[in-house]
């Protein structure tokens, strides 16, 4: 017989050797890598995980430096490590490592983030992890060889002359043609009239910046806007690896008039490229060049409101948006060229004075000098709004604006005389104000203004006009015979006006008296020596700014200035002493836009007359300078009223 028995104390024994249960554990989330950024920072966020969530925890974590250095940090120091509190029931916390962006090309960086374990707790796995700073800045080359290729509509007002003037020591290799597309791969230097045709032209060519400028008929032959970008995508790469030291920018691309061209394909498709083109940025292409991004580049609405921005076909850009375009393409490339390091563009406004009561004043600003791919934020404080490129006006921020692009600020001029309104834009980091000054009371203002035209022919010496529609004020009429020509004589109800000014086709006659009302006037012409077609009649009442009451008194010329021919054109425009006046500025031949000519300082366009016709309004005894920035046929004419 077996006698086997147990003993309490054995038991027990064996239930002491029982292992105890694990420690609940924490631990880091895994290493990340993130460009720096160009300014601001950027947010290395790492979570603190724990597998057991009873009772509250702080979990401490350490900063270890590697190969960074502490001015790559939020506040030029390295960070010194924190806590991750985890209240009862929270499994998960986080915190966040701030590196500071910069324009600074350098290597990748990195650092190491560590945590320890709380009471209670082991460390899991991982308990480290690193951050690394990729660098995002482009070491340029030194820009000796320019090519510009793809469609030569976008070259055709010659701001590659304009560039090269600029910068006569880069040489600058014109590689675009008529109608030259895209193209395919299937097409790769074969020779066409396609980017992809001239591929082994270009890459022989060894340029040290590529800009390919696009055209106005290369989207509607594609296939779609997805298979128009892979196959530009697909180029541009293909350069790349045959030139990797290659600096490639490509322009955005303008609009056509789907009115004229009949089709809005084109157009339609251009909504989905351009984003694209500038999302590329810093991926496939390293910038772009905004002019379809321009205010005067916004499809039908811009032809509309810039109707000489484009030439009759609706497709080719006329001299003056060339002039436009010139500007951004020097600024985006120049940029480039000059190896600008800048996260911030540098822009100064040109305040203006003497402007009418409630007025809308508008400024433009050329984003340039910044560093390549570089996009800065833009905003405003104070009074009025802005718009960035084709955008709507507001208050921003708004993000995006790279070289090239063109920030209008928009202001509404006091209520009150000689009263400024200040209008501050910032973009990056770099603000300046616009100041807008009303006239003090006194100086003489354009009332409501009336344009009339005589649409029937007429080939008669003399002609009367029975219903010639006046604002009220001191009765100013500019009369444009359709031919040319000047008149003998012009009455306006019948008593003989003064011939202020005459520069053949355009003529300023003054009537010898004051409106107190508005109305319709007889205008009676004649001429001799030819015979009278169509007329315009810009008919004005000249009142004084602040008090609404009318000007009397005598007129007198001040000035005529005309230029001939296709340049741009410059002239002295002299106010005499005492006198007030309104200047009229036309530009023919090509067409010019609104405002498109520069003005001295404290000089604002009063009222856009139509037809490409402005009137300006100043002070006395002011010896101004309009440079016209036109191609055609310039005339500037002058007139000083006395009180």
């Amino acid at each position: 017989m077996i006698d086997i028995s147990f003993s309490p104390g054995g038991l027990a024994g064996a239930r002491s050797g029982t292992p105890p249960p694990p420690s609940p554990t924490v631990r880091i989330s895994a290493a990340q890598s993130r460009n720096e950024g160009n300014s601001g920072t950027a947010a290395f966020t790492y979570t603190v995980t724990r597998t057991a969530t009873v009772g509250a925890a702080a979990v401490a974590w350490s900063f270890s430096p590697g190969t960074t250095s502490a001015n790559d940090f939020a506040g030029g120091a390295y960070p010194t490590g924190g806590t991750v509190n985890l209240a009862d029931g929270v499994a998960t916390g986080t915190f966040t490592v701030s590196v500071a962006g910069d324009a600074a090309v350098e290597p990748d960086e990195s650092f190491t983030v560590s945590i320890g374990a709380p009471s209670g707790y082991a460390l899991g796995s991982p308990s480290s992890a690193t951050g690394t700073i990729l660098n995002d800045d482009v070491a340029l080359p030194t820009i000796a060889k320019v090519v510009a290729a793809g469609d030569s509509i976008t070259v055709a007002g010659g701001y590659l002359n304009a560039f090269t003037a600029a910068y006569p020591g880069v040489t600058l290799v014109n590689r675009s043609s008529g109608g030259r597309g895209v193209g395919t791969s299937a097409n790769k230097s074969d020779g066409g009239n396609s980017l992809w045709g001239q591929f082994a032209v270009i890459v022989a060519d060894a340029p040290d910046l590529l800009t390919i400028l696009i055209g106005a008929n290369d989207l509607r032959g594609a296939a779609s806007a997805a298979a128009w970008q892979a196959d530009l995508f697909g180029f541009i790469a293909d350069v790349r690896a045959a030139l990797p030291n290659v600096v490639v920018m490509v322009s955005t691309v303008l609009p056509v008039s789907s009115i004229l061209v009949g089709d809005n394909t084109h157009n339609t498709r251009r909504t989905v490229v351009n984003p694209a083109l500038r999302a590329a940025v810093g991926s496939q292409i390293h910038g772009v060049i905004p002019m379809g991004d321009h205010p005067v580049a916004s499809t039908d609405a811009a032809w509309e409101a810039y109707p000489t921005a484009y030439t009759a076909d609706g497709l080719h850009p006329t001299p003056a948006a060339h002039a436009l375009y010139a500007q951004q393409y020097r600024a985006a490339v120049g940029s480039v060229v000059d190896k600008a390091t800048a996260t911030s563009p540098s822009f100064t406004f040109t305040d203006v004075n003497n402007i009418p009561l409630s007025q809308v004043t508008y400024a433009e600003t050329l984003v340039t000098g910044m560093k390549l791919g570089n996009a800065a934020s833009v905003s405003r404080s104070g009074a009025g709004d802005f718009k960035l490129a084709q955008g709507s006006y507001g208050t921003g921020p708004t993000a995006g604006a790279m070289n090239g692009d063109i920030v209008t600020s928009r202001v509404t001029a006091s209520a009150s005389p000689d009263t400024p309104v200040d209008h501050t834009l910032t973009i990056g980091a770099t603000s300046d104000i616009f100041t807008v000054r009303t006239a003090a009371s006194g100086p003489i203002a354009l009332n409501t203004l009336a344009v009339w035209s005589d649409t029937a022919g007429n080939f008669n010496t003399s002609r009367t006009y029975p219903a010639v529609p006046f604002p009220a004020g001191r009765q100013l009429v500019c009369i444009a015979p359709n031919n040319g020509g000047v008149f003998d004589s012009v009455s306006i109800d019948g008593q003989a006006c003064v011939l202020v000014a005459s520069a053949s086709e355009y003529q300023m006659w003054l009537a010898p008296f004051v409106a107190a009302t508005a109305g319709n006037r007889s205008v009676a012409v004649a001429r001799s020596a030819q015979a009278i077609n169509n007329l315009d009649f810009y008919a004005m009442g000249l009142t004084e700014m602040g008090t609404g009451g009318t000007v009397s008194g005598s007129a007198f010329l001040a000035s005529v200035y005309r230029a001939d021919g296709a340049q741009a054109a410059s002239g002295n425009v002299p106010i005499a002493s005492g006198g007030l006046g309104v200047v009229f500025y036309k530009n023919e031949g090509t067409g010019a836009q609104a405002a498109r000519f520069n003005l001295p300082a404290g000089w604002s366009v009063a009222r856009d007359l139509g037809n490409n016709l402005y009137a300006l309004t100043f002070g006395a005894s002011q010896t101004p300078t309009i440079t016209s920035l036109q191609y055609g046929v310039t005339m500037m004419v002058a007139g000083g009223f006395a009180k």
